[in-house]
């Protein structure tokens, strides 16, 4: 005789089905901690890649936040009359200047500011930040228990 009898199927299908029930919101708490960072990505790449322009091109450059009350809703750069726009979606808390230039070697010349995206769930608070340095350039990102600081 070949094949399976019912009863192996039906169990092969009760293992399967736990399995699943069990990876499903696994994989679902990664493709949300994924998506919840990935705005953030987006504005340290607009920053960073204005900061590589003006060292290209070996003039100034600025980035421009557009924001409503507390909330950042957009960003724009101006490096040498060419200008760039990055809409963002999310909520995203700005503390420091509005204005971010750098000079013609990369290095920020206007005050330092941080970006935030926050999360708060009934058990903890977490931000996931870009930080923009003064003097340098240094642009960082990370994850923060609590909120960012600049």
């Amino acid at each position: 005789m070949r094949g399976f009898t019912l009863v192996e199927t039906m169990v092969a299908v009760l293992i399967a089905g736990v399995l699943a029930t069990i990876a499903v919101p696994q994989l679902q708490g990664i493709v949300k901690a994924q998506s919840e960072g990935y705005e953030i990505e987006q504005i340290q790449d607009f920053i960073k890649i204005a900061q590589r322009n003006a060292i290209r091109r070996s003039q100034g450059c600025q980035v421009d936040f557009v924001v409503s009350g507390q909330k950042v809703s957009g960003l724009g750069s101006n490096c040498d009359g060419v200008t760039q726009q990055l809409r963002i979606e999310q909520d995203i808390n700005y503390v420091g200047s509005q204005v971010i230039d750098f000079n013609f070697r990369g290095y920020v010349v206007s005050s330092a500011g941080a970006l935030s995206r926050d999360f708060e769930t009934l058990f903890f608070s977490k931000s996931y930040c870009v930080v923009v340095g003064t003097n340098i350039g240094l642009i960082r990102k990370g994850v923060y228990s609590g909120f960012c600081k600049i």
